[in-house]
């Protein structure tokens, strides 16, 4: 009976700490390749002005909460003077519609990657990931302690 209870206590702490340790490497992972590619736009993109004209709603449903987060969709020139309109990836729980903003972008294949000039989103955010992810990592060697 002993040996059976043992047995399932070590199984439960071992399933805590595989599901906290990798959940800690998907989110640090995610914080620091957002927070590289936020340093590699703000280096080799360019500065411009853009529009937010829209905003596509994106709704997340958990079992206890309900969240709606907001995409803006922005409206700028790029380097050759041809007007652009894409969605930034960044959610955020407001809108700011017809707002100027300050972006950086790059352009890879068409495909245009761009973030927001503001401290929040291009620091702020991918750090939180990436200490977020770090904690439960640490977390996760605790469990076996």
């Amino acid at each position: 009976m002993v040996y059976e209870i043992n047995r399932i206590v070590i199984l439960i702490t071992i399933i805590k700490f595989v599901l906290s340790f990798s959940g800690g490497l998907v989110f640090g992972t995610y914080g620091l390749r957002k927070y590289l590619l936020f340093k590699r736009i703000e280096k080799e993109g360019i500065i411009t002005t853009g529009m937010i004209i829209d905003h596509e709603k994106e709704v997340d449903h958990d079992p206890d909460v309900t969240s709606i987060y907001y995409k803006p969709i922005i409206r700028f020139r790029n380097e050759k003077g041809e007007e652009i309109t894409t969605k930034n990836e960044l959610r955020s729980f407001r809108k700011l519609n017809s707002k100027k903003v300050e972006i950086n972008y790059m352009n890879s294949d068409n495909h245009y990657v761009l973030i927001i000039n503001e401290p929040f989103w291009k620091m702020h955010i991918p750090l939180f990931y990436f200490f977020l992810g770090l904690l439960l990592v640490i977390c996760s060697i605790l469990v076996l302690l």
